[in-house]
């Protein structure tokens, strides 16, 4: 289980940079979820006079770094300041500004160029122009971000694709804007090592990030039935026809936690949505022992060929009987990793429709 989950050796550390009073702490909480995470302190003026990280309870494997405000008399934009947040240690730096990009966010993007740091501009404080009648939301988020985009060339600034690297925020409705881009663009820039750390600590969950999810977990299921093939001829408690029962179970609870649909993620959602979501419900219901046990004759049975050849050939037949037992455990890791992604993917759905119909 340790090589399983050597992700969570490797944090992704974002820094969360920006001027005094740009709406830092409020994004973090939003990122990480109001009611559920060490929550950032918001308030008047510059609340942070020291770099801060934050994090969800479940999972401190994705941190949050709130740096103090930069352009002030205290904390001046210079090297001394790069130094003392020590810039260096971060994957991301994410640049906050509200209404206008001031010359300080731009000097301090081109520091993080000539320091090859990946980093993105980030526009806070939507939420005032979520309900105004001249233009529907989504015309002002993309005005906000060419405009965005304008200055920047201006002032020679440039990323590898400009689209991606500026997003538009609401707190209030995250739903809106580029909450579900910008988580996107996180997941795809992180290298592979650390990627579970956000997949597995987001709370929204965009369907692209389901995809991924599916992806790192069918790598994860191969190297778990693998071991679980070897397992077969060690002498190993809990090991039954070839399963490691206890790396099922940890696997299997692992996917249902990944996917939002373990049965706390599931009181999130209507009854309604929930209801549809057959095949994680028959897990939780039966329990997920029961569930293995059911499925494990089925799945995992070696077959008289594999036990007669290790009998005449003893070392082949071994690494046939391990072969098989691996083969058979990955087809049934692979299933059960299928059905959960398209639950997942079909709540995300009628989460949609859901805000569809809200805002109707």
């Amino acid at each position: 289980m340790e090589r399983l989950d050597g992700w969570k050796n490797e944090p992704v550390r974002i820094a969360i940079a920006g001027p005094s009073v740009v709406g830092k702490s409020s994004f973090i909480n939003v990122m990480l979820g109001k009611s559920k995470c060490d929550r950032a302190k918001v308030g008047i003026g510059n609340t942070t006079q020291e770099r801060t990280f934050y994090y969800h309870p479940k999972n401190k494997g994705l941190q949050f770094w709130d740096l103090p405000g930069y352009g002030t008399p205290e904390f001046e934009l210079n090297e001394e300041y790069l130094k003392s947040m020590r810039i260096e240690e971060y994957d991301f730096v994410l640049i906050m500004y509200s209404t206008v990009i001031s010359s300080t966010d731009i000097n301090f993007a081109r520091k993080l160029m000539k320091a090859n740091k990946m980093f993105a501009f980030v526009r806070t404080k939507a939420d005032e122009f979520l309900d105004m009648k001249e233009k529907p939301f989504e015309q002002w988020c993309r005005e906000a971000k060419t405009k965005c985009q304008n200055t920047l060339k201006d002032k020679g600034v440039s990323f590898e694709n400009e689209k991606e690297q500026i997003f538009v925020i609401s707190n209030k409705k995250p739903e809106k804007g580029d909450c579900d881009n910008l988580m996107n663009f996180l997941t795809e820039n992180t290298v592979e090592l650390k990627r579970m750390n956000i997949l597995i600590t987001l709370r929204r969950q965009t369907l692209p990030m389901i995809d991924e999810k599916e992806k790192q977990l069918l790598s994860r299921a191969l190297k778990a039935a693998i071991a679980m093939g070897i397992s077969t001829h060690l002498p190993i408690p809990d090991v039954d026809i070839g399963f490691n029962i206890v790396l099922l179970k940890h696997e299997i609870t692992f996917y249902l936690e990944i996917f939002q649909l373990d049965k706390e993620s599931l009181k999130e959602h209507s009854q309604f949505a929930v209801a549809k979501l057959k095949f994680c419900q028959e897990i939780i219901r039966d329990g997920i022992h029961k569930f293995i046990m059911h499925n494990i004759a089925k799945l995992a049975m070696v077959t008289t060929f594999s036990n007669v050849f290790e009998i005449t050939i003893p070392i082949l037949g071994g690494i046939l009987n391990e072969s098989i037992s691996a083969a058979r455990m990955y087809s049934f890791l692979r299933k059960v990793i299928s059905k959960l992604a398209d639950e997942a993917r079909e709540l995300n759905r009628e989460q949609a429709n859901d805000r569809v119909k809200r805002n109707c």
